[in-house]
């Protein structure tokens, strides 16, 4: 998303100095100034006023949606900003930006239905696959969930990043219906690849004794 933001965000050159286009350009210049000085909060701050000069402005939205997702964390407001926008404005990599943001907000039915409007042709589909399994992990559809991350992990065993995120949240999904063997099974391999992925250390203390407790 990051690399998507760069590619649009393009300064620009104000005609005239009174109407609202010039005035939008003029606050857009001054927020892709504060962006790459990394002072994210002022850059939205310029953003915010560029908007009220021009509310048609869909980079100026597409900017905001994606400084609050990626630098701000602010996942509501992302949110927001994204919905505003025609869903043909977006890309697969910025429909996942919102679909995560939807999955933050509990929103898991929402979530799926942007997850289902596309793919990835490469091993990026992991992501995608990963979030669509774990909305359905939180809506209990632990069949479907299962199913999913089975499909996404398959049998592969290159441990890239897309695949121990796939594992971790496959042994989440164990642990939460009692299943500790499979938990283990999931857990396991991304510990020792990274033992301070997420709250793993936890995970894998709980697998233990839970274990011990079935033994």
């Amino acid at each position: 998303v990051e690399d998507e933001l760069v590619l649009i965000m393009m300064r620009r050159r104000p005609f005239g100095s009174f109407t609202d286009k010039a005035k939008c350009d003029r606050e857009v210049n001054k927020a892709i100034e504060a962006y790459e000085r990394k002072d994210y909060e002022q850059a939205l701050e310029y953003l915010v006023v560029a908007n009220k000069f021009n509310q048609e402005d869909v980079e100026v939205i597409l900017y905001l949606s994606v400084i609050h997702y990626m630098n701000l964390e602010n996942y509501e407001q992302a949110a927001h900003y994204f919905e505003l926008l025609p869903m043909d404005q977006l890309n697969d990599d910025l429909l996942l930006a919102f679909a995560d943001c939807l999955h933050e907000l509990g929103d898991y039915e929402g979530s799926i239905d942007v997850l289902e409007s596309f793919e990835f042709h490469d091993e990026e589909d992991m992501e995608r696959t990963t979030l669509l399994a774990r909305n359905h992990l939180e809506k209990r559809n632990y069949e479907l969930a299962e199913e999913i991350f089975k499909a996404t992990v398959g049998r592969k065993r290159k441990m890239t990043p897309y695949l121990i995120d796939a594992k971790y949240w496959m042994g989440v999904m164990y642990l939460r219906v009692g299943d500790y063997e499979s938990a283990k099974k999931y857990l396991m391999p991304v510990y020792l690849e990274d033992s301070d992925y997420e709250d793993i250390g936890v995970k894998i203390e709980e697998v233990a004794m839970n274990g011990k407790e079935t033994d």
